[in-house]
């Protein structure tokens, strides 16, 4: 599925970061912003897929490094899911 897949990115993502170039990262991070604003299943798998496994496997400084690359409604989105999980 969609969000199998998107888990398995952003897993790989958080392992290679440092090592993406700007532009991959900026690349990455617009086609996030695009996609997290549809309320149909493929919003929900890059919410649920993606960003919350970046939150989940990240440690909090590669997490902040990671989030200066958040769209305006990824970055919202992201941290109501942090208020939610209490993190």
């Amino acid at each position: 599925s969609l969000e199998l897949l998107l888990i398995d990115f952003a897993v790989i993502l958080v392992e290679n970061f440092d090592q993406l170039s700007e532009q991959d990262k900026l690349e990455i991070f617009d086609l996030v912003e695009k996609n997290i604003k549809n309320d149909d299943y493929v919003g929900t798998a890059f919410l649920t897929g993606f960003i919350e496994t970046i939150q989940n496997v990240s440690s909090k400084e590669q997490y902040k490094k990671i989030e200066k690359y958040f769209g305006k409604e990824t970055l919202l989105i992201a941290n109501e899911l942090i208020e939610f999980w209490g993190i």
